[in-house]
């Protein structure tokens, strides 16, 4: 019989550090670009990261890359166990198969609703980044039934609020886990 097993991961903010790179790296990216033509190491350091400029401005702290990752990848496995135990449970009655996924999905196709703190900050980044995405990552647990191949989704547990600019990715917020809501803006 499966036991039920409880996220473990726990997200932590990242302090969003943009530091001037050390003179003798940059005296080093000039003279490449200027000498040799090579460009990338002056455009990476000398172009700033502009969703993360924006962030730092409005005093907003994304969530660590790994730590989320750590949670999407126990969330998961505590849904698999939830869908395995339901299985098990109702054996004779269950026709469907059912599949736990993280999707993203453009916030304006997002069905349900976003809580006013996430939303606040969604509006907050694209006032100040017009260019930036928007998007809410799910766990969505789809119903694929065995005798039509149809998929609907069910649920979506602890989405994120994910913003994105280019190649720069943040995890902004988090809903639907009560202990991540206690700060409303």
């Amino acid at each position: 019989m499966a036991t039920a097993v409880k996220s473990k991961a726990i997200l932590k903010r990242a302090p969003v550090l943009i530091g001037a790179p050390a003179e003798k790296i940059e005296k080093l990216a000039i003279s490449a670009k200027l000498v040799l033509g090579y460009h990338r190491l002056a455009d990476l350091i000398t172009t700033p990261k502009r969703l993360i400029t924006v962030l730092r401005e409005l005093e907003i702290e994304p969530y660590t890359q790994s730590t989320v990752e750590a949670y999407k990848v126990s969330k998961v496995q505590e849904v698999r166990v939830e869908i395995a135990r339901r299985k098990e449970k109702n054996s004779q009655r269950f026709r469907s198969s059912l599949r736990a996924t993280w999707k993203r999905t453009d916030i304006d196709r997002y069905k349900r609703i976003l809580p006013e703190f996430a939303l606040r900050k969604a509006v907050m980044i694209k006032e100040a980044c017009p260019d930036a995405v928007i998007e809410v990552d799910a766990l969505v647990i789809e119903s694929v039934r065995t005798y039509d191949s149809h998929a609907s989704s069910t649920s979506d547990p602890d989405p994120f609020l994910v913003a994105s600019l280019g190649a720069e990715r943040y995890y902004i917020e988090v809903w639907d886990e009560k202990k991540f809501e206690d700060k409303l803006y």
